[in-house]
């Protein structure tokens, strides 16, 4: 009988072409903002940021996971997956410093609850948790880059939301491998990043409504989210490709 091939060798090809992407130069453009908006945006960026560095210890513990769907090729996602959010947070940090931004704010109480719960659980609850900052992570930057003026700061945080859409669609088929029943994975996903996203929005609320957002545009943008999610996870077939960005261009800033 024939070994069956990975699902997630794949994704790991896209993580690794991912990883080569070049790192963009940061400038100074903060007369492309209005001064009212210049420290709002900064921030909630530098939350972002902070919430972006936060998954360390999953790259470790995920060599320790005993489940049929961990192999070598899954690890491997993992650990690319992790330094591509360690790479977002670095470019978030780029970004908050050209907007004329202090350091991060590593102690903002949204940050403490998700360290604080991931370093409570296990694998498995990591990438549980991780799935719900994932969904908040599509519906905030696609928002703002659909908001902000068009330059350099709206691309690159374009660029983030479909890194983030990638990532929701690797999760989707990590949780379509776990064989989690449906009933049961649907509501704690849809309490977590419902919860997730109401935490979001009172947290930034302030961004937002300078941006023009209404609670209608999120709440929109959290059910594509939502639906692209469940359809990797439970839709006739997997998600074998991600978005793909077969030549990855990375605007310089």
């Amino acid at each position: 009988m024939s070994k069956r091939a990975s699902p997630f060798h794949i994704w790991r090809q896209h993580f690794e072409r991912n990883a080569r992407r070049p790192f963009p130069e940061s400038r100074d453009f903060k007369q492309r903002f209005e001064l009212d908006m210049l420290p709002l945006l900064r921030s909630s960026l530098a939350r972002f940021q902070a919430g972006e560095t936060s998954e360390g210890r999953l790259a470790r513990q995920v060599d320790t996971l005993v489940a049929s769907y961990a192999d070598d090729d899954f690890r491997a996602c993992i650990k690319l997956f992790v330094k591509e959010e360690a790479r977002h947070a670095r470019i978030l940090g780029e970004l908050v410093r050209a907007l004329g931004g202090a350091p991060t704010p590593m102690d903002h109480w949204t940050r403490r609850t998700f360290v604080l719960t991931r370093r409570l659980a296990g694998v498995r609850t990591k990438l549980f948790v991780a799935l719900g900052a994932e969904v908040v992570g599509r519906v905030f930057y696609g928002l703002v880059s659909e908001a902000l003026p068009p330059g350099d700061v709206q691309r690159q945080i374009a660029e983030l939301a479909d890194d983030e859409l990638e990532h929701l669609r690797f999760h989707a088929l990590i949780w379509r491998e776990t064989s989690v029943p449906e009933p049961v994975f649907r509501v704690a996903i849809e309490l977590l990043a419902a919860s997730a996203l109401i935490a979001c929005s009172l947290d930034h609320r302030a961004t937002l409504r300078a941006l023009d957002m209404d609670v209608g545009a999120i709440v929109r943008a959290h059910r594509r989210a939502m639906e692209e999610l469940l359809g990797g996870v439970y839709g006739p077939t997997p998600v074998e490709l991600p978005a793909t960005r077969a030549a990855p261009v990375l605007h310089p800033l």
